[in-house]
């Protein structure tokens, strides 16, 4: 279990390396650079505490939940460029039935 940025409690939502890449708007041949760039631009511009709306707003939820996916998306990614993620990851089947 991970803690938001509230405080609150969330799941992890697994992404296959597919889905993360859509979310991180990167193809497999992007260089380890520019995903860490993309990633950090995204960051930012959906980092609670560098956005205008008042803690606990609808808005301001929405940005966290679209922050925490694209951190997975980047863990995922960047494991995926070490080929540290298993087969199923690149075929984008997911592990659940």
């Amino acid at each position: 279990m991970d803690w938001d940025a509230h405080g609150t409690r969330f799941t992890r939502v697994g992404l296959t390396l597919a889905e993360a890449r859509v979310v991180l708007g990167v193809t497999a041949r992007t260089s380890t650079s520019e995903i860490r760039k993309l990633y950090h631009r995204m960051a930012l511009a959906n980092h609670p505490d560098k956005l205008p709306f008042e803690a606990g707003s609808h808005e301001a939820a929405a940005a966290s939940q679209t922050l925490m996916k694209a951190r997975v998306a980047f863990e995922t990614v960047m494991k995926a460029k070490e080929g540290k993620v298993g087969a199923r990851a690149h075929t984008g089947e997911s592990g659940s039935q």
